[in-house]
């Protein structure tokens, strides 16, 4: 036999709280580095030439700001891409296309997660 459930007032003023706190938290956006490495932000301002950022470690909740020239993209919830770098054939730096970049950022970021020297990191300890 199925059992009947009722909205009973306790749970009402559980999902309207619910749904509060939810608009509350801001959704993080996915940042994407010219050198490879990734991270989670709460955009705050992006006017300029730096975009100032929030994150939280543990319960407390840190600002910083990045140049937009060293974030390569920003993925937001939805899943739209926004791609900041922008190719300049006459720079020293950034002089491939954005898929090129793309490519580039990924051997970065393999380079990052896989590439480990112990050897020389002990051999460099122990001799200065």
């Amino acid at each position: 036999m199925l059992k009947s459930h009722t909205l009973t007032k306790e749970h009402l003023v559980f999902f309207l709280a619910l749904s509060l706190f939810a608009n509350i938290l801001p959704a993080q956006q996915k940042f994407l580095f010219m050198n490879g490495s990734e991270g989670e932000y709460n955009i705050t301002d992006s006017t300029g030439t730096k975009i100032k950022v929030e994150y939280k470690i543990g319960e407390n909740t840190k600002t910083t700001e990045f140049d937009k020239e060293d974030i390569f993209s920003i993925t937001y919830p939805n899943n739209q891409e926004v791609v900041l770098y922008r190719q300049d054939s006459l720079s020293q730096e950034n002089y491939l296309d954005v898929n090129d970049m793309r490519a580039y950022i990924a051997g970065e970021k393999d380079a990052l997660k896989n590439y480990h020297s112990p050897f020389s990191t002990i051999s460099s300890a122990a001799i200065g």
